[in-house]
């Protein structure tokens, strides 16, 4: 079912994998570059832009939690996104055991793209989940 719906995500009928995902999701309008992390910061695929540090970058799960448990006690919702408003700006998503590091231009993504990069989120944790080879596969 998530392999389902990457595909129709991303329009095509190519097996993908977290790579692949990654690779496209930085070919996205404004988007310098994509990560595709696990929950333990596994890295599955994905580049940053240069001046970006990839050490740091691998702590996004970790901030995500600690973002979603401030939303959870400051007004009961859990946030699924949140942005660094840096040089580039990084916006990070996070839906079940993934977590998406995008950087991007300065201005935002355009309208509807942080809906699409949360679908792409649950779309890989459910390929995840139903098909762990899917990460083992994945050559960065």
């Amino acid at each position: 079912m998530g392999l389902e719906r990457l595909q129709e995500l991303f329009i095509t009928e190519e097996l993908l994998d977290g790579c692949q995902v990654a690779k496209l999701l930085a070919a996205l309008p404004k988007v310098k570059g994509a990560l595709i992390m696990l929950g333990d910061g596994t890295l599955v695929g994905g580049e940053l832009p240069e001046g970006c540090h990839l050490d740091s970058a691998l702590l996004a799960p970790v901030i995500m939690r600690t973002v979603q448990e401030f939303g959870r006690r400051l007004n009961s919702s859990e946030s699924s996104a949140f942005t660094i408003f840096g040089d580039p700006p990084i916006s990070v998503f996070a839906e079940g055991n993934v977590c998406i590091l995008i950087a991007h231009e300065r201005r935002g993504l355009l309208p509807g793209m942080l809906e699409r990069i949360g679908e792409t989120a649950s779309a890989l944790d459910a390929s995840f989940a139903a098909e762990p080879c899917f990460v083992l596969d994945a050559k960065w």
